[in-house]
């Protein structure tokens, strides 16, 4: 049985389920950072996203790592990465930590 782990269980409010897509099991893909935001990349198919989204940037997702949700959904990241196991994206709707970029409500990697 496929083990789950979760992060990212931030205030409803800024979860916009009409807007928001998500991103089926793929792989992390890249990283960028900038100050307290990390963007990363996932090769998983995206339903459609926000209209805030950049269209050169289709698989690109944002968290706030200045947040503890944040800090727990880069660990959860750098260790799907490192290990080569697939995430799960579920994004808000918004694009209010990068600009062009939807930000990540929740996030699940897949299990052994």
């Amino acid at each position: 049985m496929a083990a789950l782990a979760l992060a990212g269980l931030t205030a409803a409010a800024s979860w916009s389920p009409a807007a928001a897509s998500t991103a089926e099991y793929g792989k992390v893909t890249a990283f960028i950072q900038t100050g307290s935001t990390v963007m990363f990349y996932t090769s998983g198919t995206r339903s459609t996203a926000p209209s805030c989204q950049g269209a050169d940037v289709p698989a690109r997702w944002a968290i706030d790592v200045s947040t503890p949700a944040g800090q727990s959904m880069l660990s959860i990241l750098l260790t799907a990465y490192s290990t080569q196991r697939t995430v799960k994206i579920l994004g808000t709707g918004t694009c209010s930590v990068q600009g062009d970029t939807e930000t990540v409500f929740l996030l699940a990697t897949d299990g052994v």
